[in-house]
């Protein structure tokens, strides 16, 4: 009921600030106008007819310029603000990198293209090994810098706009790899941990060293997002089963034909 309350206070509050900028714009163009009138009655119209539409054409142009600006300004603050909002709602705060709401939207968009092109893609989740003990060693504020600098090695490595990645949780991170193969995607992987286990964070006079373990999983045009994102999430709990700083692939989806009466096996909560 509240939540109801809210969102009418905020339409009319709306509909006020549109009603507002009507008039302004309306009051600030008579008056212009008027002004103008004004001018011209003191001076005295013109009887030659180039002279009379010269003259139209000033008052025309100092009424229109200011309205237009006007105008303009205001919808580059609504945009700019709109842009923001846009922002705020599909990146994590900390990191900067695609939140896990948004970037759902992402796969779907990859496997809409992917039925278009025919093309394949692969999906790797990975977290960082025994981050909790980074935090209860180092603190909170450490962890965040490890954050940041992980969020910073993946971006760099991963190719632009044709690949994405995002935070999934906490110290969990989610790539799509557009038109790979699950061996490159997998090479990926390698490069990426690699960089990762080589990196060291300073913070507060404090080197702290860590690694990530990854499950990378093909994407198909015939696979939902959900199927793909648990075989990562399989992959990447084998990965922390066999010693941590490790990355392993899910076997290729159209390899994994599982009978419709029996349903998938999940994991159990797999451990930092």
């Amino acid at each position: 009921m509240d939540g109801t309350a809210d969102k009418t206070q905020t339409d009319s509050q709306r509909r006020l600030r549109a009603l507002g900028l009507f008039f302004g714009i309306v009051v600030v163009a008579i008056a212009l106008s008027s002004l103008f009138a004004t001018l011209l009655t003191l001076s005295g119209v013109p009887h030659d007819q180039a002279s009379f539409l010269r003259m139209a054409l000033l008052i025309t142009l100092c009424v229109v310029v200011p309205l237009a600006a006007f105008a303009a300004q205001n919808d580059y603050r609504l945009s700019k603000y709109r842009d923001q909002l846009e922002q705020f709602a599909s990146t994590d705060s900390l990191t900067g990198l695609l939140n896990r709401r948004f970037f759902h939207y992402r796969i779907s968009e990859e496997i809409d293209r992917m039925t278009r092109t025919g093309e394949t893609a692969a999906l790797a989740l990975f977290d960082l090994d025994d981050f909790k003990a980074i935090n209860d060693k180092f603190g909170h504020k450490a962890g965040d810098a490890v954050l940041k600098a992980v969020s910073r090695i993946v971006e760099s490595e991963l190719r632009g706009p044709m690949d994405r990645v995002g935070r999934w949780g906490g110290e969990e991170f989610v790539f799509l790899l557009s038109n790979l193969t699950l061996e490159q995607a997998k090479g990926v992987c390698e490069r990426v941990r690699e960089r990762i286990s080589n990196t060291t964070v300073y913070h507060a006079n404090n080197k702290i060293k860590f690694t990530a373990s990854f499950g990378v999983a093909t994407l198909l045009p015939t696979d939902s997002a959900q199927d793909t994102i648990e075989s990562a999430d399989v992959a990447l709990y084998q990965a922390k089963r066999l010693g941590r700083n490790k990355t392993v692939a899910a076997p290729e989806r159209a390899e994994v034909q599982a009978p419709a009466n029996v349903m998938p096996m999940r994991p159990g909560k797999r451990s930092a």
